[in-house]
């Protein structure tokens, strides 16, 4: 289990379920309580970096829930209202990230295995990059291997 504090609320996500838990100051803002929502269901994840003038956010898009739409400039503030959003300072942000990652990984859902087709196709392209300079012999061997650690 992955969780992670903002300023008005807990998110956790268990591989399975994203929790949302409203306690403390966030109560003032969405109220109380927990919210559970099966990874099936969230189709986005919106994200917004915290800095020295605002909080950032994560946000989460419910399938058939009605999305919050925020005027320029008010995003963060329309977050901090939001049930399907975490408000978040600076100091909280990695933890965030790390929450947002998995949360993203799940619902992209697994990615299929590179054909050897698609490999070979790479490397020629990779080649052809090489040979005509536009990629330097070491971007060559780290390109190459990122391609063969995908069969």
């Amino acid at each position: 289990m992955i969780e992670a504090k903002g300023s008005n609320g807990t998110i956790r996500f268990d591989g399975a379920m994203v929790t949302l838990i409203r306690g403390g100051g966030g109560r003032l803002l969405v109220g109380k309580g927990t919210k559970s929502v099966p990874i099936g269901h969230v189709v986005a994840v919106q994200w917004k970096v915290a800095d020295w003038m605002a909080p950032g956010f994560l946000s989460l898009t419910i399938a058939g829930g009605n999305e919050v739409r925020s005027a320029p400039g008010m995003q963060a503030l329309t977050a901090m209202h939001d049930e399907n959003s975490i408000t978040f300072h600076g100091r909280q942000q990695a933890q965030m990230q790390v929450v947002r990652e998995a949360i993203e990984e799940a619902i992209a859902g697994p990615r299929a295995p590179a054909t050897p087709q698609d490999t070979a196709a790479r490397l020629a392209q990779l080649a052809t990059l090489l040979a005509d300079r536009a990629i330097t012999p070491a971007e060559y061997d780290t390109a190459r291997q990122r391609i063969l650690a995908d069969l």
